[in-house]
């Protein structure tokens, strides 16, 4: 079991550092993209579009080498649990208010997609930074 726990741990890192690089490096490529994408939440962030383009993907970037620090592993998880929340519920608004979305979640504008696709991969993104914010203390033990 503990092995089992062990593995787990260690794919679930791998998987969400995957993530956070594949998508900050798409959007740091991209960046007028992305702050389009930014924009089609209808937020009323216009005065902000410009700084998150380079806020979300550095923060992506510092928690995926975060997540394999020993002694940042448990803020990492906790960060990564927050950040999947904070991009389930702006979906879930945006969806809710009918807006037609373009994501961006993995770089530029891109194709509109599912609601339900998008809120159903972030939680489950979510709950792997959760299971590994539950299966460490906050020394950063395993």
């Amino acid at each position: 079991m503990k092995r089992l726990r062990f593995l787990s741990i260690i794919a679930f890192r791998l998987l969400l550092s995957i993530v956070f690089v594949y998508a900050a490096l798409a959007k740091l490529g991209e960046p007028l993209e992305f702050r389009g994408a930014v924009q089609s939440f209808q937020l009323n962030l216009r005065s902000f579009a410009g700084a998150i383009v380079y806020i979300v993907p550095s923060l992506e970037l510092v928690l995926s080498l975060a997540l394999w620090l020993k002694r940042y592993r448990f803020l990492a998880a906790l960060h990564s649990a927050v950040l999947f929340l904070l991009f389930i519920v702006l979906v879930a608004i945006s969806w809710f208010r009918g807006i037609d979305l373009t994501c961006g979640c993995f770089g530029g504008g891109g194709a509109n997609s599912s609601y339900f696709l998008i809120i159903a991969r972030n939680t489950g993104f979510f709950l792997m930074a959760v299971f590994l914010l539950m299966r460490q203390d906050r020394t950063g033990k395993h």
